[in-house]
């Protein structure tokens, strides 16, 4: 178990206010004390909870006030995880920062952001050489497919994949 940093967890001014108040923060507290949230996640799981909207939506604003949330950071460092490291394409760094209730604008200055620095085109071709080691198929042409096929689930769009299969004939 992790330790509490205890000023977080104290009751501030809006604490001492309502004790109600107090507790969804210290939830919101406990659940970013494992792994960074976006706005969406926190408020997931404080209504798993049974926390109150106004009551959710009072720690949620305290927890951005205080910078312990932010969308666009969060944006920005997650896509720049994935992308070099998990050789994940635009389409499926976009389509994961969605389901975790990141607005499109953070999506879009991320993804661009990601991109100029982590050519796409280059990504795909080190996913497909990597791909291809572990294919197991003797044909070359069911190989490609299934090159191609984890290509698109990566999230590469059909041109980048086609250049990409073509760059393993070198």
């Amino acid at each position: 178990m992790r330790k509490w940093r205890g000023s977080l967890l104290g009751k501030g001014k809006e604490g001492s206010r309502d004790g109600k108040s107090a507790e969804a923060y210290q939830a919101a507290v406990k659940l970013l004390s494992f792994r960074r949230r976006t706005a969406h996640e926190i408020r997931t799981g404080l209504e798993k909870r049974g926390f109150s909207l106004a009551e959710i939506e009072g720690a949620i604003k305290r927890l951005i006030r205080e910078g312990l949330i932010d969308d666009a950071r969060f944006a920005q460092d997650w896509a720049l995880s994935r992308a070099p490291n998990k050789l994940w394409g635009r389409e499926r760094i976009r389509q994961e920062l969605l389901s975790r209730g990141i607005s499109i604008d953070h999506i879009a200055e991320a993804v661009r952001q990601v991109y100029s620095e982590y050519p796409e085109e280059e990504l795909a071709l080190r996913a497909a050489r990597k791909k291809w080691k572990s294919v197991l198929a003797r044909d070359s042409l069911k190989a490609r497919q299934k090159v191609g096929s984890y290509l698109q689930r990566q999230g590469f769009p059909f041109e980048m994949i086609i250049k990409a299969l073509d760059g393993l004939k070198d």
